[in-house]
Order: C-alpha cells, then structure tokens, then sequence
C-alpha cells in the first residue's frame, strides 16, 4: 500500500522509488544502507521546529548531524527556536514523530519556512520518509527542489 506522499508523487509523474526499512534493521542501519546502495550522506531527517516568530520551521538535515540553533535562528529571524512537545508535532504536520516528511508538510502547510542543509545542495539523490515510520523515499534533489519550496541554509553544528 503507498502512503499519500508516494501517491501525490506518481500523480505528478515524478520518479522515486519506495523504500523500506524495517525495525530489525535499525539496530546496523550502515549495513543497511551500503546493501541498499545509499549514500548515508544523502539521508534526511526531518525536524520540526517552534520559532518564536515565525511559527512551525521544517528543517531537512543530514540524518548523522545535529541542529545548530544559533544558525537556525540567524536564518529565520527568530530569537528563540526549539524543539516543541510531540502533541505540537503531531497537531501541526499530521505526521507522528519519526514519519514526518517535508514533501508531505508542505502539502498541508505551505505556509511554513522550510529550510534544508547546505549540505544537499551537491547530492544528486535524497532519501527521506514517505509517511509512516518506516517507509522512505529516494528522490532526485531537483525533483524535491521543484514540489517543495525551501531555502538552503547552513543549519548543522
């Protein structure tokens, strides 16, 4: 069964392929990865965020690096940025913790400040949840750069 996003994306004929990693797994995701064929480099993760200003940020990092927050403030003008309580996320994205996914959010919010590392800007590739703890996706960039509107930002410490 596809989940909305992988719907949404076939209905617009872009290209991707679903991928799926089950909980045994998690416990040698490198493995899992390199059998996959995915550079770990190319994984996202995806945060969401309480500016005091701006409201609900999606940030798209690398899945092995940490926010910096004094970049993630200077970037969205906020003074205070954090990471808000699960019944927030859950209440704003529509995604539980663990299946939020940018292309998704946008679909419901388009309204928010998205913002994706830097570091993505070079990958050709992106692999990134698809909705449902799990399910993941594998996208061109240009493709995820054309359905989501973002700004590329240093956002990692």
């Amino acid at each position: 069964m596809k989940t909305k996003v992988e719907e949404y994306l076939e209905k617009e004929r872009i290209s991707y392929e679903a991928l799926t990693f089950n909980q045994t797994e998690s416990n040698d995701f490198q493995k899992v990865l390199k059998q996959k064929q995915i550079d770990q480099n190319s994984v996202c993760k995806t945060l969401v965020l309480k500016g005091d200003k701006t409201g609900v940020i999606i940030a798209v990092v690398p899945l092995s690096e940490h926010l910096d927050y004094k970049k993630t403030r200077e970037i969205s003008g906020d003074h205070k940025v954090g990471f808000p309580g699960m019944d927030f996320v859950m209440a704003s994205t529509g995604y539980p913790h663990g299946a939020n996914t940018p292309i998704g959010i946008y679909r419901k919010h388009p309204d928010y400040l998205f913002l994706v590392d830097a570091s993505f800007k070079e990958k050709q590739m992106l692999v990134m949840s698809s909705g449902e703890i799990g399910r993941s996706i594998k996208i061109a960039r240009t493709d995820f750069e054309k359905i989501v509107p973002f700004t590329y930002a240093e956002l990692v410490e």
